[in-house]
């Protein structure tokens, strides 16, 4: 299933990259995030609307429109959404109370591209992270940011009993930045593997971590070796790019250039024997 910038949200059939179905769910307003299970699809689009459609119906069951700008991201667990918006803000919604106001409102310094909800913890991605605990929304349980220049696009979270909390967050200048927290301690470290490309995604596991800007890089990554070593992470072993189709264009322009340089070359040798 995707959303795209002409509005609409397709359904794809895995099998045969089939269009099964298409619908515009609010009025051609580009659509930043599209996410779906058995019974629903939601979506938020840069009107700042979230919108709960029926699965089997494409029928709007409901919606959450008090976000006064562009809705970059969100997720749902159970009946809670958390959103993240452009107007500095995270709401927590009821989903079972659609058109009304939020349960929580969630004030950020920035404007929030991104974020996760795991259990309580919520954190939110705009310059560096915020961190809130659902159970206490009087104020943030923490700040981290390597850069406060840079924008934070994508992050994903990790708890553990071995080494404390891993937060992964990507963002600009091509730099990938990895938090350990621990209590009231933060240990930063930084991964510049993408040229200073913006950087719009990242997800880690036990042992790979996959980013994507231009290109794709899969380091290897293992957030408990990092993390008892306390040393900068710099891809542990090595990088892959898996080029696009952007990089390819860019290759052939460089191999054209080449055979050019070639033929003047050769040009200059037969001009110089005659």
């Amino acid at each position: 299933m995707t959303g795209s910038s002409d509005g609409q949200i397709i359904i794809w059939k895995y099998s045969d990259a089939s269009r099964l179905h298409a619908f515009v769910p609010d009025n051609l307003s580009p659509v930043r995030c599209v996410q779906f299970d058995a019974n629903k699809i939601v979506s938020s689009n840069e009107a700042g609307h979230i919108l709960m459609h029926d699965r089997s119906t494409l029928q709007e069951v409901t919606f959450f429109n008090k976000h006064k700008n562009v809705v970059d991201y969100f997720e749902y667990a159970g009946d809670v959404l958390a959103s993240f918006s452009w107007d500095r803000f995270c709401f927590l919604w009821d989903m079972r109370v659609g058109g009304g106001d939020p349960v929580a409102r969630l004030k950020d310094s920035y404007k929030l591209y991104s974020g996760q909800m795991t259990g309580y913890t919520i954190v939110a991605a705009g310059k560096g992270l915020t961190v809130w605990d659902a159970r206490n929304l009087s104020a943030p349980q923490a700040k981290m940011a390597h850069n406060n220049a840079v924008d934070t696009y994508c992050v994903q979270w990790r708890p553990s009993a071995q080494f404390g909390d891993c937060f992964v967050s990507s963002g600009s200048q091509g730099r990938i930045d990895v938090f350990f927290r621990e209590g009231e301690s933060v240990d930063t470290y930084s991964m510049p593997v993408h040229s200073k490309r913006d950087v719009y995604s990242v997800r880690f596991g036990e042992r790979r971590m996959v980013s994507g800007s231009g290109k794709l890089v899969v380091c290897d990554f293992n957030p408990a070796d990092a993390a008892e070593e306390e040393v900068e992470v710099d891809g542990g072993g090595g990088y892959e790019d898996v080029d696009t189709d952007e990089d390819e264009d860019e290759d052939e322009d460089e191999d054209n250039e080449d055979e050019d340089e070639n033929e003047d070359d050769n040009e200059d040798e037969d001009e110089g024997m005659a």
